[in-house]
């Protein structure tokens, strides 16, 4: 939650969306309970949407980079280290334009 807030809430150029690999009902009320400010995709929901149809994580946790044309643009799995490296260096670069 904290590099949520440090590095993505302000930032409309970013957005945090958390695919779990359940279908549960019980996901939306856990969302809501944990009050998570971000999107929680079911793997239902997440199949539904073009972009993010072709993400499909083997094991949990998978981190994923993707462009707002559905691009990968770093992926992990275990650690959220080198995705976490890859945005931080785009908005880098980008601050640096």
């Amino acid at each position: 939650m904290r590099y949520y807030n440090e590095e993505i809430a302000d930032n409309s150029k970013v957005e945090l969306v958390l695919m779990a690999g359940e279908t549960d009902p019980a996901l939306a009320k856990w969302a809501s309970a944990t009050k998570m400010p971000w999107p929680v995709l079911s793997q239902k929901d997440h199949m539904a949407i073009s972009p993010l149809k072709k993400l499909r994580p083997r094991a949990w946790p998978t981190y994923y980079l993707v462009d707002f044309e559905g691009k990968v643009l770093a992926k992990s799995v275990g650690s959220s280290a080198p995705v976490k490296a890859k945005l931080k260096a785009l908005l880098a670069s980008e601050k640096a334009s």
